[in-house]
């Protein structure tokens, strides 16, 4: 589609003479075997305003997958790769971001009892957007996070159910035209996550949670706890006990916070008709 368009507003024109289109490409290779990937590309125009202050951008994005399956790795392979470029201008503004994405993913089952699950993720943006009446500063930043999830169960049915979580994230931003860079944000996440049931009528829970962030000087730290039992009488009745306890520190202020529930009782019972 070839776009001509003028706005004229308070004196200000802005004037469009562009050629639009939307184009997807996507190939497959090896699509039956073990080892398969994909490349693709995709070129996208937004709809398009002449409106001030609003931008006529245009998106392009490409990149490629791969995958390595059994029997040639007893560990499962997932991996992506891509860029995305937006570029646009209007009367008012400018825009031009380009992103870089990049992310791994493995699987592994461990017997019967459950599968261990690893990811990576990656990401590089590049920005010089801003004014088109002003100069205009350019940032980079980058970000990067790895996780291990393990959810597993013990027991037939499944009596006993844990999911432990553990993550991992870095944060950098440059700005041109600065000294040096922002202070590093790094983030560490730990979670314990257990449940048991143990008859039609008794269950159990327990959790644990730990997470460290940092930046710079300033650092926080906060775990958690809780542990307890539930007990179903009937459809409509039962108790819950539990006990909790948080611990919050900040050490560049001395600050330290703690939060305990000892003996929480919860019931629940259910009168004629009110029940749902």
């Amino acid at each position: 589609m070839f776009s001509l368009g003028r706005v004229q507003t308070d004196g200000m024109v802005n004037r469009s003479n562009k050629a639009l289109y939307n184009f997807t490409a996507l190939a497959s290779l090896f699509a039956d075997k073990p080892m398969r990937g994909t490349l693709f590309y995709d070129h996208l125009n937004p709809t398009q305003s002449l409106s001030p202050g609003e931008v006529s951008q245009q998106s392009d994005k490409y990149g490629l997958t791969f995958s390595l399956l059994a029997p040639l790795t007893p560990v499962p392979v997932y991996f992506e790769a891509n860029r995305t470029h937006d570029k646009g201008s209007s009367v008012e503004r400018v825009v031009d971001n380009r992103i870089d994405r990049l992310s791994l993913k493995l699987d592994r089952a461990l017997w019967n009892v459950g599968t261990t699950h690893f990811g990576y993720n990656a990401q590089k943006q590049v920005s010089a957007s801003g004014s088109s009446k002003l100069p205009i500063q350019s940032s980079h930043q980058i970000r990067t996070a790895s996780a291990r999830r393990h959810p597993s169960q013990v027991g037939e049915r499944a009596a006993i159910r844990s999911n432990n979580n553990i993550a991992y994230s870095t944060q950098k931003y440059t700005l041109a035209g600065t000294k040096g860079k922002t202070p590093k944000l790094d983030d560490f996440r730990f979670l314990l996550n257990y449940r048991g049931v143990h008859s039609s009528k008794w269950q159990s829970f327990a959790n644990y949670f730990f997470s460290d962030n940092r930046q710079d000087e300033r650092a926080t730290q906060v775990n958690s706890a809780i542990v307890g039992a539930t007990w179903t009488a009937s459809k409509n009745s039962g108790l819950s006990a539990s006990l909790r306890n948080i611990n919050t520190r900040a050490p560049q202020s001395g600050s330290h916070t703690r939060h305990r529930w000892l003996g929480a009782l919860r019931t629940c019972a259910a009168i004629g008709n009110w029940a749902k």
